[in-house]
């Protein structure tokens, strides 16, 4: 983890197959301790393909904030995140464009959006005890590349849909 390390066209068929296997969850015989928690909210998931389709970029993680039920109660979860790799030649367009604009677009007292831009770190979900067949949790060097993962807290159910459309 010494090297700066970029998306290129192996790992982008690799992070793509990924993305695949989870995408597929939902209408897979898999096992319920595997689908439970993974599968992509409806209401993302065509964003998430389409941010796939891009050559240049990789989802790696990603949450969208749902209603969660806890002793009878309904809790709402503020936060959505995307966590994504990329090519080398894109990052400088990522910055000034994309983490920009995103920015402009969520500037309010209401919501807190920021993001982390990561070199090479390990993956520290990694458990020797379960193989799932999915590399971010199976993988020791899942997210050993840069990356830029992007947050957004709040109550708002507007500003989280206008995070994922941007």
């Amino acid at each position: 983890m010494d090297k700066e390390k970029y998306l290129n066209d192996e790992l982008k068929e690799y992070y793509n197959n990924d993305f695949k296997k989870v995408l597929n969850i939902q209408s897979s015989d898999q096992n319920e301790e595997f689908k439970d928690g993974w599968e992509i909210d409806m209401l993302i998931r065509d964003q998430l393909i389409n941010i796939n389709a891009n050559n240049n970029i990789a989802t790696l993680y990603s949450k969208f904030p749902n209603n969660n039920k806890e002793e009878g109660l309904l809790i709402f979860d503020p936060e959505s995140y995307l966590r994504f790799c990329y090519k080398k030649e894109v990052e400088l367009k990522l910055f000034r464009d994309v983490i920009s604009g995103i920015s402009q677009l969520l500037y309010n007292n209401e919501s807190k959006f920021y993001y982390i831009h990561k070199k090479n770190k390990a993956n520290v979900n990694v458990s020797s005890k379960s193989k799932r067949g999915i590399g971010c949790i199976d993988d020791s060097d899942y997210f050993d590349l840069n990356y830029i993962q992007l947050y957004l807290i709040s109550d708002s159910s507007q500003e989280h849909i206008k995070f994922w459309k941007f």
